[in-house]
């Protein structure tokens, strides 16, 4: 089974932006994104069992969602990349940049975690708990498990309940994902440890943190500096875990200034 990207804005002419978006959503999320910065040559790519790959089940190694992707991204010949991802897009993303080596320009990791799960030398994370709570209740109702992921996504913000809607109604035109795509995104944000690829990556950094983050505790960032203390680490106040949908004037100023101070400028 195979991954698609899709080149999503009318500018061909920078260095692409790979897009990944998180766990239940798809691509249409990065809208807001999108239509607030035409200058940059952005791509989106769905997670397995999400969106336009609403039917590839690549399993729960994350190996496999990268090699998948690393495929795609040669059949569309791109060559260099910038990435950004979101949430578990994140994990992904963080795989794809240590496959890609030099041909990744930069990394922007968006309220992601490169632990989601909380342990005793990790400990501002998920409980595990809140994971298996969704992989049980993922048997019984899966549209009300993605309702309550994504009111946790927009807890603690203003205009909550607007910007949920707002999601939903994204999320709906790209597509819902599948069951075994649910199931094996959440199994990935209970398996993976991504700190060790994190901390052996070449390309410069960026974390995009919400203050109100029930998710990914805005409190990592004091673990995140001693695990990249080169990366560039922003916290944005009154917000939740979705940034760019929320606050989507902060989240493109820190991510277009990331951008275009990179090596490789989009």
């Amino acid at each position: 089974m195979t991954l698609k990207i899709q080149q999503v804005s009318a500018n061909s002419n920078g260095v692409p932006v790979l897009l990944i978006h998180g766990w239940a959503m798809n691509s249409q999320v990065w809208q807001p994104v999108i239509k607030a910065m035409p200058e940059f040559t952005f791509y989106t790519l769905d997670l397995p069992g999400h969106g336009v790959h609403h039917n590839v089940d690549l399993g729960h190694n994350i190996d496999d969602w990268c090699a998948a992707a690393v495929v795609a991204l040669n059949n569309e010949g791109i060559e260099v990349c910038h990435l950004a991802a979101w949430s578990l897009g994140g994990a992904l993303a963080t795989k794809l940049a240590e496959a890609l080596g030099p041909q990744c320009c930069s990394l922007s990791l968006i309220s992601s975690n490169p632990k989601f799960v909380a342990s005793d030398d990790w400990p501002y994370a998920m409980p595990v708990q809140y994971l298996q709570t969704f992989m049980q209740n993922l048997q019984h109702d899966i549209d009300q498990v993605v309702r309550d992921f994504m009111e946790l996504q927009v807890r603690g913000v203003l205009n909550a309940k607007s910007i949920l809607t707002n999601v939903m109604a994204m999320v709906e035109q790209g597509g819902l994902a599948s069951e075994h795509g649910l199931a094996n995104g959440l199994a990935v944000l209970q398996l993976a440890d991504l700190r060790m690829e994190l901390r052996g990556l070449a390309c410069p950094i960026q974390f995009i943190l919400g203050k109100n983050d029930t998710l990914v505790p805005s409190a990592v960032r004091q673990d995140l500096v001693v695990l990249r203390p080169d990366a560039d680490i922003y916290v944005i106040s009154r917000c939740g875990h979705a940034p760019f949908v929320s606050h989507t004037d902060d989240t493109v100023r820190i991510l277009s200034a990331f951008l275009e101070a990179s090596p490789f400028n989009a």
